[in-house]
């Protein structure tokens, strides 16, 4: 798919419906990762005739590791409620620690919790360094997307609305960190994660 830059905006409406359909794909699929069992049920079987277009694609989940301290991106006691936070800790495989990624345009994503089918965001749509980063039911504002920006094996997340990175406060390495928003270093291992 080829995409097209122009220097003027697009129009109003054709914005809103492109808002309207990442909107309506990330409700569907924060339905899928909520709905216990079926994000995790296998895939019906299909016949040698039946065509491939019939068979949906399961959804794929990531992991996002810390590469100076080695821990999981992860919500805080596997919560359900609006405004858990998000922390550091020891990877366990857990849902709470899964994570999809769904386009939005322009490169960036909402990143929604397996677990609860929250997205990630930046608490109340702060610009400043140090903001939380919760999870919180997905309405599709700038603070809810996110791009990668790569850097050989690992890569920075990157808000939309500052501009600002996902960021291990005070670069700790403690199990429990809070997961903080900061103006991007491009040589801090604390805001560098492994997405797998």
């Amino acid at each position: 798919m080829a995409v097209r830059f122009s220097a003027s905006p697009a129009p109003k409406s054709r914005r809103r419906n492109a808002s309207i359909i990442a909107i309506g794909a990330m409700a569907a699929v924060a339905a899928l990762v909520a709905t216990p069992g079926l994000a995790t049920a296998s895939p019906p079987s299909r016949s040698a005739t039946e065509p491939a277009s019939t068979t949906a694609l399961a959804p794929q989940f990531h992991t996002a590791t810390a590469q100076h301290s080695n821990k999981c991106l992860d919500v805080s006691g596997a919560s359900l409620a609006d405004g858990a936070q998000l922390i550091q800790w020891p990877c366990n495989g857990q849902a709470n620690q899964d994570f999809i990624l769904v386009p939005t345009g322009g490169g960036y994503h909402f990143v929604i919790a397996r677990h609860s089918g929250q997205c990630l965001d930046v608490r109340g749509g702060s610009l400043a360094n140090g903001a939380q980063i919760i999870q919180w039911p997905c309405h599709g504002g700038a603070n809810q997307q996110w791009r990668r920006q790569n850097i050989g094996a690992v890569s920075l997340l990157i808000a939309r609305h500052s501009n600002k990175c996902v960021f291990v406060s005070g670069a700790s390495h403690a199990n429990g960190a809070q997961i903080v928003q900061w103006s991007c270093l491009f040589a801090a291992l604390a805001q560098r994660w492994r997405i797998s």
